[in-house]
């Protein structure tokens, strides 16, 4: 098994990197495009580079839940984070023009580092300042009627649980500016890469649209209940529709 898992990610790499080169040259295209042309120009090239790399690796998308969103208007969108094919369930079952937020050191990611450069927001977490000025940055974006897309939990998610908490950062923007909040859960994730491993499997990858968020416009909401509310929508989704910890709660009511 670990062979042939072994043996599959290294086709899968390979067959991404054949198809993003030229991918990488319509991206460097877009430049020429007024700005929010842009970003619906990367979802679509996005759309294409991950429908092809599926298609000959055998992995496929199933999206729920979209049809109660109004894809108009703009969303901070905010997703659970497992492994590296979050990035491809973000890159194809997205369909808000949502900008990702993407910590720097991930540009230097061959071939990838480029894509996140002509296509997200780059936020260096080094000093306060440099946290400060990527607020300003996602602000700013958000005034101009753009979506952003931000993983709460920071970093991939490597525990037992369904989530680790939530930084504030998403909920903060959201009670400022008063955009709301998507949640967007992945499902399956977990089967066909996990959390500690490069090693991925082909399967089916599930992108769920839940229930928007908005900020209460009264201010009864402080951040941390806010954010309590969209964490405690996500964890249950999970835990009711996810197989990996639907198992795992199996196991704590038999103990």
């Amino acid at each position: 098994m670990i062979v042939f898992r072994f043996l599959y990610s290294f086709y899968a790499l390979l067959v991404f990197f054949v198809f993003a080169i030229p991918i990488l040259l319509g991206y460097v295209s877009l430049k020429f495009l007024p700005y929010k042309k842009q970003i619906g120009g990367a979802y679509f090239l996005n759309r294409i580079l991950v429908f092809i790399v599926a298609f000959f690796t055998f992995y496929r998308f199933k999206i729920s839940g979209i049809e109660k969103i109004d894809l108009s208007r703009n969303w901070i969108v905010v997703c659970n984070h497992n492994n590296l094919m979050d990035i491809f369930a973000a890159a194809y079952g997205i369909r808000v023009n949502a900008k990702p937020l993407v910590k720097k050191e991930n540009s230097r990611i061959p071939i990838l580092g480029q894509l996140f450069q002509l296509a997200c927001l780059l936020v260096d977490r080094s000093s306060k300042d440099s946290r400060e000025m990527a607020n300003k940055v996602l602000k700013e974006e958000l005034e101009m009627g753009g979506s952003i897309l931000i993983f709460p939990e920071g970093t991939r998610n490597r525990t037992n649980k369904p989530l680790k908490p939530f930084y504030n950062g998403a909920f903060d923007l959201s009670l400022e500016t008063g955009v709301p909040i998507l949640p967007i859960v992945f499902t399956n994730i977990r089967k066909i890469g996990r959390p500690d491993s490069l090693l991925i499997s082909p399967g089916i990858i599930e992108i769920n649209y839940l229930n928007p968020i908005f900020p209460d416009n009264d201010d009864k909401y402080n951040v941390e209940d806010f954010k309590q509310i969209c964490f405690n929508e996500m964890e249950s989704f999970l835990l009711k529709n996810d197989n990996e910890f639907k198992k795992a709660l199996q196991i704590e009511s038999n103990d």
